[in-house]
């Protein structure tokens, strides 16, 4: 069985009282490519961002090549090779998918070294 990269356990998140992430649970196995698929306000945003540090969840466990990241500063998580490229305007739209998400994983620290996944 291959390991997991991603691994998400009884996630909790809500904006004040409005819940938005409940119990979510979720395995994205090494290697792999994944998508997430819903309606506008289903929480899509909210758990990606939950992933990448970026929103600090309420309940539950999530787990980056293993280790626990949740609770961790985003740039740290950055560090461990996971990073989050927000869709839209929020993009460089003359650069590549690869050169996008590439960009999303360079940290000050790894400045040395090629950011997170091969070439």
């Amino acid at each position: 069985m291959t390991e997991a990269a991603i691994e998400i356990r009884d996630l909790g998140f809500s904006y004040g009282r409005k819940e938005v992430l409940c119990g979510v649970n979720l395995e994205v196995p090494a290697g792999s490519i994944f998508g997430f698929l819903g309606r506008n306000g289903a929480g899509k945003t909210t758990l990606l961002k939950t992933i990448a540090g970026i929103l600090k969840c309420r309940s539950g466990s999530i787990l980056f090549d293993g280790r626990p990241v949740q609770g961790v500063p985003p740039e740290k998580i950055v560090e461990l090779g996971c990073c989050l490229v927000p869709e839209g305007r929020h993009v460089f739209p003359t650069l590549t998918v690869r050169e996008n998400l590439l960009l999303g994983a360079y940290s000050q620290r790894r400045k040395n070294r090629s950011p997170a996944g091969p070439d």
